[in-house]
């Protein structure tokens, strides 16, 4: 039994032929019989056979003219007698991956002085993140909302500045500001997560398409109840609310002669006409 192309193993007796996507059998001088496979796994078949894949072609044409066209003498009188059934052969995935760092392996290389401390350097979704360096403006914002933020929430809440913020073992991103749960060591034998978080405030300028992009959807996934955009070419604030795995299902543009409040802290409120002066 002779043909062209690709075959996928042998076994005495039988062979299994690989055509364009199908498993073809034939015994004895290779006469295909009606027998099919419905699933060919490996491990289930036999072991420690040499095995090689076919290269990816055309399914339909490649069947029709190989597996019929070359098929000569006893074999193309039994062409009818041939049944075909598409198979999908599992391949090892050989494609490389990222390695997903964790917040333990970020803190380590900061402690061996891998990573420098005083670089701004987020962790997120696994990945080393370097942030721009803060320019004077988006320095200045910060600085003016930590003085609104602090007139205004006395014990109700905690400000941080620049701090780190747990989503999960593979995500530690550190927010422009956030409103934190009160707690009485203020955050030192751990930095806050998920639960401690009132509201997040990110100021944007040059990092405006990653703020909005990358890091307001992974804060929706992780359920962070209220995120403030502070979007300086714009000079707008961009408020989301509702989170949800697919994002956040609410965003309010308010006028500059407004005042807002954080939903989880509705006493404080914030003039934006000050943010913007």
């Amino acid at each position: 039994y002779q043909r062209r192309g690709d075959y996928l193993f042998l076994i005495p007796q039988t062979v299994w032929h690989w055509v364009g996507g199908y498993a073809l059998r034939s015994k004895g001088e290779g006469v295909p019989t009606r027998r099919t496979m419905n699933k060919i796994i490996l491990n289930q078949l036999v072991k420690n056979l040499c095995i090689r894949q076919a290269p990816e072609r055309d399914e339909k044409k490649f069947l029709f003219r190989h597996a019929f066209g070359n098929l000569k003498g006893a074999h193309a009188t039994n062409q009818s007698k041939c049944h075909l059934e598409s198979q999908t052969m599992p391949v090892a995935e050989s494609l490389p991956k990222k390695y997903p760092l964790t917040i333990t392996h970020f803190n380590k290389m900061i402690e061996i002085g891998i990573l420098d401390e005083e670089e701004h350097i987020e962790l997120i979704e696994g990945e080393l993140i370097l942030m721009a360096p803060i320019g004077p403006i988006h320095a200045g914002k910060t600085n003016r909302l930590n003085r609104l933020f602090s007139l205004s929430v006395g014990d109700s809440a905690i400000v941080e500045i620049q701090g780190p913020i747990v989503l999960d073992a593979h995500s530690e991103p550190e927010p422009d500001l956030a409103l934190l749960r009160p707690r009485q060591d203020f955050y030192e034998t751990a930095n806050p997560t998920v639960d401690d978080v009132l509201l997040l405030v990110e100021i944007a300028d040059s990092s405006l398409n990653h703020d909005k992009n990358t890091k307001i959807p992974i804060y929706a996934r992780h359920r962070i109840p209220e995120v403030w955009l502070i979007n300086l070419p714009k000079q707008q604030v961009e408020i989301y609310l509702k989170p949800s795995p697919e994002g956040y299902r609410h965003i309010w543009l308010p006028e500059k002669h407004e005042c807002i409040s954080p939903t989880l802290l509705p006493e404080v409120s914030v003039k934006i006409s000050d943010i913007f002066s």
